[in-house]
């Protein structure tokens, strides 16, 4: 049985982010959004899992940049977001995307999900964001409904897809929620697509293993920006021919780029920042600069990525600025770690 990865692109305000447990004040900005798709369509994705964050939160969307990803990449693209009545859901299928996920509205409207699950068949999927046994809705804001009652109608109602993610896990690398991941598969004859918390190939194969059992794939986001292992890695696993035990990587993992990593001829290549020294970083204040909600904390370039870009750059408004590595990042969280123990 075909096992997909889905390669996440987080978008807040045009860019790239990642967020730990749904949380905006903890995003992590990876450049243009529009740049990280390429990317994984260089890395041989088939599938991207868009999330319009704008929409989630409730302030407006990013519908013309996903139709612009969609047409640019060729793409399958599963995209969610906002998605809450027949304007919303109309504006998400005019992108182009082959999927739309419905997450709050299978909650609060259940008898116009039950319509649409109905009418779209194949192009409608049910996110199921659980916190505990319960469903996280409005962004993850709020948390109301039971899982359970909600799976059980829809599987009634002729669902064929839930996207089932652990809010609890989401973005802290902190290992996949395979046991209810599993119960979810067992409670229905839909397909579920896994989410959160993917931290190593490990996660991944362990996902891959269950596909006989109704896991049909696995959304990974911030082990992919994060280096902890490569897309094609992860596709490798998918397919099999990759096995364990894995490797370990590291944050600062050179990586050695292959022609399908070539950035696209048409497109100019972005400076990277330089390393920094102590002296060079920025304090927290500072590095919040940007057009995003406060707190948002800009990530490293990716210095493997020829189209990585920092948060700041001059399209931003901002003067370009010196930001810390991964190396940095992790040894410093490393600190903290040993601070805290």
């Amino acid at each position: 049985m075909t096992f997909t990865i889905f390669p996440a692109v987080d978008i807040l305000k045009g860019r790239a982010v990642q967020l730990v447990r749904g949380q905006a004040s903890s995003a992590k900005v990876f450049g243009s959004a529009v740049e990280a798709a390429r990317r994984w369509k260089r890395q041989g994705a088939a599938w991207l899992h868009l999330v319009d964050l704008d929409a989630a939160f409730g302030k407006g969307n990013n519908a013309s940049l996903v139709s612009e990803i969609i047409a640019t990449t060729g793409l399958n693209v599963e995209l969610t977001g906002g998605i809450r009545d027949e304007p919303s859901l109309q504006r998400a299928l005019a992108t182009g995307c082959a999927r739309v996920n419905i997450g709050t509205a299978a909650v609060k409207r259940p008898d116009w999900t039950d319509e649409v699950v109905a009418s779209y068949g194949e192009r409608i999927a049910v996110a199921l964001d659980v916190r505990g046994e319960s469903l996280a809705t409005h962004g993850w804001t709020s948390a109301s409904g039971s899982m359970w009652e909600v799976v059980d109608r829809l599987t009634a109602a002729g669902c064929r897809r839930f996207v089932v993610t652990d809010t609890e896990v989401d973005g802290t690398l902190s290992g996949a929620n395979v046991d209810l991941l599993l119960k979810v598969a067992e409670r229905t004859s839909a397909q579920v697509v896994a989410s959160g918390g993917v931290a190593s190939l490990d996660d991944v194969y362990a996902l891959a293993q269950a596909a006989d059992r109704g896991i049909e794939g696995v959304i990974v986001g911030s082990a992919l920006y994060l280096k902890k292992f490569t897309l094609k890695q992860a596709l490798a696993v998918a397919a099999g021919t990759m096995k364990p035990p894995f490797r370990p990587t590291s944050p600062d993992l050179e990586v050695v780029a292959d022609p399908a990593d070539v950035p696209d001829t048409d497109q100019p290549d972005t400076p990277i920042a330089a390393e920094a020294t102590d002296a060079d970083i920025t304090d927290t204040a500072e590095a919040t600069q940007v057009d995003v909600p406060d707190a948002i904390e800009a990530a490293t370039p990716d210095p493997q990525e020829p189209d990585g870009v920092a948060a700041d750059s001059e399209s931003d408004g901002h003067p370009s600025r010196v930001v810390p590595t991964r190396k940095d990042e992790y040894e410093r969280s490393l600190q903290v770690g040993d601070d805290q123990a």
